[in-house]
């Protein structure tokens, strides 16, 4: 599980697009499939990857996350987490994806 650094929304005005980062939560080279990776957005399924498919996450990679915020009157704090499936074998179909 990962958790997003926590992001204080207002009660009102504009709210531009974030990027937070996070290492690698394991600290080594895994096999993963992730569905934030798949596509995901707040209370909608996940699109997963194809079975026998997956995403190398190296040591030293940082996962970058796309989040939006809509003011709705009321100040909130968001805490996103998110989860991953991990393998112990390489894919058999590895998903390319550019990690820094």
């Amino acid at each position: 599980m990962v958790e997003i650094p926590a992001f204080e929304v207002l009660a009102t005005g504009v709210v531009d697009y974030k990027y937070p980062r996070v290492p690698n939560p394991l600290g080594r080279a895994t096999i993963e499939q992730l569905a934030a990776f798949g596509g995901y957005s707040a209370g909608r399924n996940f699109l997963p990857f194809p079975d026998g498919a997956g995403v190398l996450l190296r040591a030293n990679a940082k996962l970058q996350f796309q989040t939006h915020y809509t003011p709705n009157g009321k100040a909130v704090r968001d805490v996103t987490r998110v989860g991953f499936y991990l393998h112990k074998a390489p894919p058999k179909y590895e998903m390319r994806k550019r990690f820094k």
